[in-house]
């Protein structure tokens, strides 16, 4: 049986392999281990969101619009950690896609809910 291994298959072996380097890494210098924690933690995170990403060819635009707030989130939980940010710049940045992707549900929600309920009122 000639099996390949897919796209989807591949992330456990991934996040496997940074799992067994953050164990190497811990091993050999716990402080350093416990400053990269949070840093691998997120590649984690990344590599699962990035493997949804390029798995929602048939996702609605509002959820692929939350998968891209919540990488840029983490992308700056990440460099916020390695880099230093002053906690006014990073609470603008954090709140910023929060309330934009909560406002793009909020208006996709009643527009859709507005169309289902003309077209009901339409056919009766």
């Amino acid at each position: 049986m000639n099996k390949s291994i897919t796209l989807d298959e591949l992330c456990p072996y991934i996040i496997t392999i940074i799992l067994i380097f953050s164990l190497k890494l811990s091993f050999s210098n716990w402080e350093l281990y416990l400053f990269w924690q949070c840093i691998i933690d997120n590649v984690i995170l990344l590599v699962l969101l990035i493997f949804m990403l390029l798995n929602s060819n048939s996702w609605f635009w509002i959820t692929k619009r939350l998968l891209y707030g919540l990488i840029f989130i983490l992308l700056l939980n990440t460099y916020s950690k390695l880099f230093g940010l002053d906690p006014v710049a990073y609470y603008h940045w954090y709140v910023t896609p929060l309330v934009a992707v909560l406002y793009s549900s909020t208006i996709a929600a009643v527009v859709e809910i507005s169309y289902q309920l003309y077209t009901m009122k339409k056919w009766k």
